[in-house]
């Protein structure tokens, strides 16, 4: 949604969220690849690493350090 609002052509962006095994009652961390062309602009890509941030289950999971969410950026 925000490169359609910035009329950017991202061609295609893959993200696929992993959580690993945590101890009873605690949340695992998840790890997040962030998937962009090669073609996108750094700051395209700086700018679409902030995004993900503001969604409201990532917030949620993240506040109080509750889970650790690892993001990483791919070019594929």
């Amino acid at each position: 949604m925000y490169g359609e609002r910035k009329g950017w052509d991202l061609g295609g962006v893959g993200v696929v969220a992993a959580a690993r095994a945590a101890e009873r009652g605690a949340c695992g961390p998840f790890e997040v690849p962030l998937r962009f062309l090669p073609e996108l602009l750094q700051e395209q890509v700086r700018r679409l690493r902030v995004i993900p941030s503001k969604c409201p289950v990532h917030r949620t999971l993240a506040s109080g350090g509750a889970c650790v969410i690892e993001r990483r950026i791919e070019r594929v």
